[in-house]
């Protein structure tokens, strides 16, 4: 075999690994690759419940399936307003549809539809009830089902141990920063 013939075989060799190399590429760098899809029926909420002491809570929020978010912040009833203060602030905001399948996956990972519908006292699970503590009432719909969580942040064991289920608040957590309300709800 001629030295041509050796020069167009190894011609087509590097054009089949250059052709696979560039599906590859495309297929890591296709924006859809490795997220969780979002159903078209996908709502989730967030409410936080303030402490005996009048501290934290005071909002609640929404995303919907497009990523649209709405927080509404409460007054706080152990603050002094002016009269003239509106009773609510209401923000609206999207967020991107990774940060919402996130979201989605996080609530796959924890199984969320399986966590029981409330965890306030020692017969949902919490090894001891601290009083005066806040917590959080979850919502979500996903594929036509719809759960809600009350959770109370005194399940735990002592006021230095973890907030029982930890994966439950983990999510509500990771809600407040992929929506960013710390920095929205400034005061």
């Amino acid at each position: 075999m001629g030295r041509s013939a050796a020069f167009g075989r190894l011609i087509l060799v590097m054009a089949k690994r250059t052709s696979i190399l560039i599906l590859l590429l495309a297929f890591v760098a296709c924006p859809g690759h490795g997220q969780t899809s979002v159903p078209a029926d996908t709502i989730i909420k967030l409410k936080r419940l303030a402490d005996g002491f009048g501290n934290g809570g005071f909002y609640k929020l929404t995303i919907n399936s497009d990523g649209a978010v709405e927080v509404t912040q409460a007054r706080n009833p152990t603050r002094q307003y002016k009269p003239n203060e509106p009773d609510a602030k209401i923000i609206k905001l999207k967020i991107a549809s990774e940060k919402l399948a996130e979201l989605v996956a996080e609530i796959n990972r924890i199984k969320y539809f399986s966590l029981k519908d409330e965890y306030t006292t020692t017969d949902d699970g919490c090894a001891r009830v601290i009083l005066d503590q806040g917590g959080a009432e979850t919502s979500v719909t996903l594929d036509g089902r719809t759960k809600t969580i009350v959770h109370y942040y005194g399940c735990r064991s002592s006021s230095f141990d973890s907030i029982y289920p930890e994966q439950l608040t983990t999510f509500e957590r990771k809600i407040d920063e992929i929506v960013g309300t710390k920095g929205l709800l400034k005061q």
